[in-house]
This record gives structure tokens, sequence and C-alpha cells, in this order.
């Protein structure tokens, strides 16, 4: 089986003072946090698929959904899927369907923007309980305690899902969520998200090749 990822942008996770920062990290940067409606300083700007920079910063952070929306668009257009449900990876703390997210927001402006009939948006998956989280809290990436640790709603239907998220890390998550939708007889293959997580400065950090989350060795 094949999960394979397509990422806007790469996310520099190295430490600045070992690796310089260029201005695109520091645009990605905060792309992300506006996203994830974090605050930063300043404003940061990419591109949207008319080729205009949009601006974001602590008041206009939703410019940074309408990128990743446009570009979202682009690429399912370039895949072409077909009639596809977009499923946000739920947050640690997400213990609700349907509960406000960064994938939320950003599968719902994918959908707003394409206005497509064969795209869709659905809450499919929640937590049972509020989970550590990885990146701040320690919690963890192993993916078969993720696994059973998710639920999946009764609302499921056997449909082609693309899931949605802010930021791979280690892509734990991401297995997690497709390998419990796959069990209730859905069809998951592809992954949308904003940014991956890399440990070296990228030569291009807004074009980078997909990724198969489930390649072995």
């Amino acid at each position: 089986m094949s999960l394979i990822l397509h990422a806007l942008s790469a996310y520099a996770s190295y430490k600045r003072e070992v690796i310089n920062w260029r201005a695109i990290d520091y645009d990605i940067n905060k792309f992300v946090k506006a996203l994830k409606h974090k605050e930063f300083r300043g404003a940061g700007g990419l591109t949207d698929m008319h080729g205009t920079r949009l601006q974001f910063d602590k008041s206009n952070p939703d410019n940074a959904l309408i990128i990743f929306g446009c570009w979202g668009v682009r690429r399912l257009r370039r895949l072409n899927l077909g009639d596809v449900v977009l499923v946000p990876v739920p947050s640690s703390k997400c213990v609700e369907f349907g509960l406000d997210s960064a994938p939320q927001r950003m599968a719902r402006a994918l959908r707003t923007i394409g206005q497509r009939d064969e795209i869709s948006v659905e809450p499919w998956l929640r937590f049972r309980h509020a989970m550590p989280s990885a990146s701040s809290d320690g919690g963890t990436r192993n993916v078969n305690v993720l696994r059973d640790s998710l639920v999946v709603s009764s609302a499921v239907k056997r449909k082609k899902v693309v899931l949605i998220d802010d930021v791979k890390t280690t892509g734990s998550h991401l297995r997690a969520c497709a390998q419990v939708l796959r069990e209730n007889g859905v069809e998951v293959k592809t992954v949308l998200v904003a940014a991956s997580t890399v440990w070296e400065q990228h030569p291009h950090p807004l074009g980078l090749d997909p990724e198969d989350l489930e390649r072995r060795g």
C-alpha cells in the first residue's frame, strides 16, 4: 500500500545558529504559524496560484489559507482523482468530530476555492481522549498507539479520501489516520500538507517531490 504525501513547502527545523535561515525559510515558518493561528512577528508572504504574492500577518492570517487552498486545488487537478472527500487530520486535543483546527480550516478553504461538487469536507476522525502534543509535550509518534486512540465517525462512507494536515514531521499521525480509515472500507492513498519538516536546508523549499510515507526500507 502507498500513502503519497504532497507538501507545499519545506518547514525548517534546524537551528538557525547552525544553518542560516533564508528569507523563504522565515516566510514558510510564518505561513505555518498563520495557518495555526499562532503569534508571529512581522509579515510573511508566499505566491498564490495566479503568481500573486499574498502577505499574512497577525491581523490577516487567513491569506495563508488562500495560499494553501490555491495550491491544493492545483495539486488535486494534476492528480485527477475525481470525487474525493477531504478529511482533516485531528489535532492531539481533538475529541469531538469537526472541532476547529488548522487542518479543518485548510480543508474548507480548499473546498471553497475549488468550487467543485466532487470535493467535499468530512470530519470523520477524532481521538478518544486528549493526547499530549508530539511536538511540545513529548506525545507518542507510535503508529499503533495513535491508531488505537482514533475514533472513526459512524457517518463514514466508502469514498476516496485525501487527508489534510498542516505539518508532517515523521508521518506517524498520517499513517495512523490512513490505517484506521482503511479498516472502515475507505480508500486512502493521498495526503496534502502545508509543510514537511526538514532537518537540512532544502534547495527548493517550494518544490518538494512527493513522498511515499509507507515505503519500506
